[in-house]
């Protein structure tokens, strides 16, 4: 299989970064897909370090099999009374926003800045 010189030249620039991005590691598994050949002729042929890319191939199988770093959508019902029941049963009225999780409550007071 021919290989694309530019694609060799983006390869041989990462070898030499001291620390890799996400989006630099698939770049890298992308190549590594498309090569057919094994990681360590891929990495001797890209001047890359084995264990570098063997570790990122790993993650990816890992993400990929157990789904880690996909986003899940849950419903969401919206209640326009302000007034919400605490466990104490006392009304607090001053929570402009509260999410509701499996095991955590997240509320935003009244007059919060836009950082919160």
């Amino acid at each position: 299989m021919e290989r694309d010189e530019r694609n060799d030249e983006v390869l041989r620039a990462m070898a030499n970064k001291p620390r890799w991005s996400w989006d630099d590691a698939k770049i890298v598994l992308e190549a590594l897909d498309e090569s057919g050949v094994s990681i360590a002729a891929f990495c001797r042929d890209a001047g890359l370090k084995y264990f570098r890319v063997l570790q990122w191939n790993q993650k990816r199988r890992q993400v990929k099999s157990t789904g880690e770093g996909q986003q899940t959508f849950l419903p969401l019902r919206v209640i326009e009374d302000t007034k919400i029941r605490r466990g104490d049963s006392r009304e607090q009225s001053d929570w402009v926003v509260q999410i509701e999780l499996i095991d955590c409550v997240i509320r935003v007071a009244e007059g919060a800045s836009e950082a919160v």
